[in-house]
């Protein structure tokens, strides 16, 4: 059995995590099993586990709740999940690029691909110099968001709504869905979905309820178009460190 532990910075991370791999597997050969850890401390089982034991993949996907710590409960937590009596194979961690050091760091609102990059650059080099297994471990941002990825499916909100059409909604965001790639041109993910449901009268602001119908309206095809796709390259890496490849 292949075993992955997985540090993601909140709730729309585990939930679209736990989907994608499920998914993408078609719930054949998996075992996945999701958790909370809020103190550094107590690692606290919670809802969307999916068991299997005799899956060739385990997941265990840790909540930390707070994008600053991901990086840092790695690193406490790596020596216990190394070690002999759990024998996990990779440590992967995923955060969102935007946050409050991003914002300040940039100052207008855009992606600056040089701040971006010395983000990912910085946690590299925590991991190179303070973790003991640095070649088991794989960080990734999300960029901007990890709607930066569900704004890139195909007709995802015709999936809500047919008059979420390209055309309808690049005129209230002024982006076009069909041929632009979200991570490069969208500061801010989630507001652009949240001014999107407004259109027809719903909200998004990441509660467990609207991540869980969104991700209800994705599938396997969806995904590997996606991957298959020119858009979020942050995507395919994420899947690569999953396993999920097509």
């Amino acid at each position: 059995m292949i075993k992955t532990a997985i540090f993601v910075e909140g709730q729309t991370e585990l939930i679209f995590t736990r989907e994608l791999i499920l998914k993408f597997f078609e719930y054949q050969n998996v075992w996945v099993e999701c958790y909370t850890l809020f103190n550094d401390h107590d690692l606290n089982p919670t809802e969307y586990s999916f068991e299997n034991r005799s899956a060739n993949l385990y997941f265990q996907i840790i909540n930390i709740g707070n994008d600053k710590k991901v990086i840092s409960s790695i690193i406490k937590r790596e020596k216990y999940l190394f070690s002999d009596s759990q024998g996990f194979d990779k440590v992967v961690g995923l955060r969102d690029m935007y946050s409050k050091e991003y914002r300040e760091a940039v100052q207008n609102a855009t992606i600056d691909i040089e701040i971006s990059q010395k983000f990912i650059n910085n946690h590299q080099q925590t991991i190179s110099t303070l973790s003991s297994n640095p070649e088991k471990i794989k960080f990734h941002f999300a960029i901007m968001e990890l709607e930066s990825w569900l704004l890139a499916i195909s007709n995802i909100f015709e999936r809500f709504d047919s008059s979420l059409n390209y055309e309808k909604i690049r005129t209230v965001v002024n982006f076009d869905l069909q041929n632009e790639d979200p991570e490069k041109c969208i500061f801010h993910p989630a507001n652009t979905i949240e001014k999107i449901f407004e259109i027809i009268g719903e909200t998004y602001d990441k509660k467990k309820g609207e991540v869980n119908k969104f991700m209800g309206r994705i599938d396997k095809e969806h995904f590997i178009e996606l991957l298959e796709s020119s858009k979020c390259s942050s995507f395919n890496d994420y899947c690569e460190s999953l396993h999920i490849r097509i």
